[in-house]
């Protein structure tokens, strides 16, 4: 039985291995979605013109108005167009990142309730689902959004227990940042407030 730090290395280590495995295929598979050439275009534009407050050059046949949904996306893909130039293993970079850290705050979910064996399986099953490696190589917000979840779900899980008011508040700030992600981070807060309630109902 390894003690939490090595079991940790362990995870880290794995997960690693599978972002090294994924970056040699990361462009080849799925086939660019027109939603990753959208939402590259909009933050390349937003890095020329030094400021997130505009919209994308090339839909122009009628006017469109800025807006703060999405915004955390674009925050967050502009250091790696900046690093790597405007090209699809660029923008496909943060989702790749994300599928990472989404498998480590999956394993983590998993031990709060299973042993140690049974949630590398799961986290290895995780890995290669088909949907869960589409959603890691596209340049999209879905990804990102399993990550907020999976956090919520943890932290969620490590205190239900004793919750208090400061873990409910806790909870509404990660969940509040699904909506500058994408307009469907308010299913994060349907998740959540369903998860809170059904641990309320379980200590009574």
């Amino acid at each position: 039985m390894l003690n939490p730090r090595r079991e940790r290395m362990l995870v880290l280590g794995l997960i690693a291995l599978y972002l090294a495995l994924n970056l040699l295929v990361l462009t080849r598979t799925p086939l660019m979605h027109s939603d990753e050439s959208w939402l590259a275009g909009l933050t390349r534009n937003m890095l020329a013109q030094g400021n997130p407050g505009v919209t994308e050059p090339f839909f122009d046949l009628k006017p469109r108005y800025p807006h703060a949904i999405k915004i955390l996306f674009h925050l967050l893909q502009m250091p790696f167009l900046l690093i790597f130039g405007y090209h699809l293993f660029a923008v496909r970079m943060l989702s790749l990142l994300a599928g990472g850290l989404a498998l480590y705050l999956f394993y983590r979910w998993c031990r709060q309730t299973a042993p140690m064996g049974l949630s590398l399986l799961c986290l290895a099953a995780a890995g290669l689902n088909g949907q869960f490696l589409a959603a890691s190589h596209t340049a999209r917000q879905e990804i990102l959004l399993l990550c907020l979840l999976l956090g919520l779900a943890v932290y969620a899980g490590k205190h239900a227990a004793d919750l208090h008011t400061r873990h409910i508040v806790r909870l509404g700030l990660l969940t509040g940042l699904g909506a500058g992600l994408h307009p469907n981070g308010f299913l994060l807060a349907l998740g959540c407030g369903l998860g809170l309630l059904f641990i309320q109902l379980g200590t009574k």
